[in-house]
């Protein structure tokens, strides 16, 4: 290990993280509650499986675990294609997202930012689709994604798109997430079905005043579902 950076940890008290090696390649390692490891799950130069057979990692989005202590992470590939990959504890890799899979009504192509991944093991992710247009969604392994938020092709820089900054899911399945609008960031929540906007430049501010800006920090949602975010 020569540099570490983006630490993530799990209800089951799982820590993940990203490691520069001495040797020029990239990994994210994982921790196990009693302290063994770090065990490898994935690095960079390795394969996977995809669905037109082997690829080669060719970069780590910043991973995340579930309550399980499984690694959820974004992988680009040096064939091209771009995947949501789950590492589950002494088992084989999961691939449940990966380009030209099914996404609303069409096809996924890349992901905008690293994915995250709630208690329960429901990952919630934002993407570019083949089509240009820029959407949220959700899904867990083995099931069909469902698409939460969908904007149009971005045709002028006024034109509102899908952040390149990760969504964050809670344990009750609420997702909070970054879209761009005529130039402002503006932070979106969809809970039970139902979508608003938490906080946009101008809106109330807690303890008085109104917001000038959504800062690109992380948003995060607590264990009472609240949401947090900078600004």
């Amino acid at each position: 290990l020569a540099a570490l950076s983006n630490v993530a940890a799990g209800s089951d008290g799982t820590v993940a993280f990203v490691a520069d090696l001495a040797d020029s390649r990239q990994g994210i390692f994982r921790l196990d509650p009693r302290g063994d490891g770090p065990e490898e799950v994935v690095v960079t130069g390795s394969t996977l499986d995809l669905r037109d057979g082997p690829m080669t990692v060719a970069a780590l989005f910043e991973p995340a675990v579930d309550g399980q202590g499984a690694v959820v992470t974004g992988i680009f590939f040096f064939e091209g294609a771009t995947a949501v990959v789950r590492f589950p504890r002494g088992s084989a890799p999961q691939v449940v997202m990966q380009t030209g899979d099914a996404l609303g009504s069409g096809t996924f192509s890349t992901l905008l930012a690293a994915p995250a991944v709630n208690a329960p093991g429901r990952i919630a992710f934002s993407s570019a689709l083949d089509s240009g247009e820029t959407a949220v969604a959700t899904l867990a392994p083995g099931e069909t994604p469902v698409v939460l938020f969908l904007l149009p092709l971005a045709l002028t820089p006024q034109a509102p798109f899908v952040a390149y900054i990760p969504p964050a899911i809670g344990d009750g399945g609420q997702v909070a997430f970054f879209f761009v609008d005529r130039g402002a960031l503006k932070l979106r929540e969809v809970a039970n079905g139902f979508g608003f906007n938490v906080a946009v430049p101008g809106t109330p501010a807690p303890g008085g005043g109104t917001f000038t800006e959504i800062t690109d920090v992380r948003p995060g949602i607590d264990a009472s579902g609240r949401v947090f975010f900078g600004a």
